[in-house]
């Protein structure tokens, strides 16, 4: 059975919208540890799918944010 990416996202941005302290950076094991004490996911697959959706979320807000900044401080926006 495939998951749907749509269930994913959904979790992982929920998860985010209500625990954004509970969830580092780079750390995908430290986010699967906190996907399993938020959620009553039971499948494996489902709970590592969304932690590295929940990962790649961070670090691209992360990526953004830097390059902003560095824009700004440049001068080049």
């Amino acid at each position: 059975m495939a998951i749907k990416p749509d269930y994913v996202k959904k979790t992982g941005n929920i998860l985010l919208e209500r625990y954004p302290e509970a969830f580092s950076r780079e750390d995908f094991d430290h986010n699967k540890e906190a996907v399993t004490r938020l959620t009553n996911i039971e499948s494996k697959e489902v709970r590592n799918r969304v932690a590295g959706y929940i990962t790649h979320k961070r670090n691209q807000f992360s990526s953004a944010r830097f390059h902003r900044d560095f824009l700004v401080s440049e001068g080049l926006r």
